[in-house]
């Protein structure tokens, strides 16, 4: 039987089938039932143990750790807030502004209109739209 299982009997964390099953066994293993009941006896002797005050050194020593990981915390938390500000700036700064074609679609559409003079498919189409507000 697996310790874990006494263990976890002992501590009252299985199921009630796990439990069945962990009891039946142990009422037929000596072995596995002196395990048991040598755990449920210490886990008695620890229980019954007096509370202990932590020494008041270890008390600071703690509230002062804490107080740093917060403070270290709140440090990098600021740390990376300024990081990604500074990395939106560099963004909208270093984008370059979009510079537009050219020459404009349009007149490479005009000129291949007419010099090509018809004499492949593309110079016979016909324009469905003129664009509005493009001019230069």
């Amino acid at each position: 039987m697996n310790g874990e299982l006494l263990s976890a009997l002992a501590d009252g964390e299985l199921s009630a089938g796990e439990e069945a099953e962990v009891l039946a066994h142990v009422a037929g293993c000596e072995p596995c039932a002196t395990e048991l009941a040598d755990l449920q006896r210490v886990r008695l002797l620890v229980r019954d143990l007096p509370w202990l005050d932590p020494p008041a050194v270890l008390v600071r020593t703690s509230r002062t750790y804490v107080r740093d990981v917060r403070t270290r915390t709140r440090a990098a938390a600021a740390a990376g807030a300024v990081l990604a500000a500074a990395a939106a700036l560099l963004l909208v700064v270093a984008t370059p502004e979009p510079q537009p074609v050219r020459p404009r679609v349009a007149q490479l559409v005009d000129v291949h209109a007419t010099s090509g003079a018809g004499t492949d498919p593309v110079s016979q189409l016909t324009p469905a739209a003129v664009p509005v507000g493009f001019d230069e």
